[in-house]
């Protein structure tokens, strides 16, 4: 990684590390304002735990929790 790279990311987590009322943060603005790429910054955000917008399902569900398995004669491919 070079050193401008490198300073970026140190001052986002200087950020985020600082303030934390300010969450929930803004993963795009950050990427925006650190000239980041936004999974790099999403993935900060989920190593240093904070909250970001669309952090969280609105219902509070797990989208996973409802998925479910067929098997191939449910979708007529037997």
């Amino acid at each position: 990684m070079d050193r401008a790279a490198r300073a970026k990311i140190d001052s986002l987590l200087y950020e985020v590390r600082g303030f934390p009322e300010r969450a929930p943060w803004d993963l795009e603005g950050l990427a925006r304002r650190y000239q980041l790429d936004p999974v790099i910054v999403r993935g900060l955000l989920e190593t240093e735990g904070v909250a970001f917008l669309g952090d969280e399902d609105e219902d509070g569900a797990d989208p996973n929790g409802t998925t479910q398995v067929m098997n191939q004669d449910d979708l007529g491919l037997g």
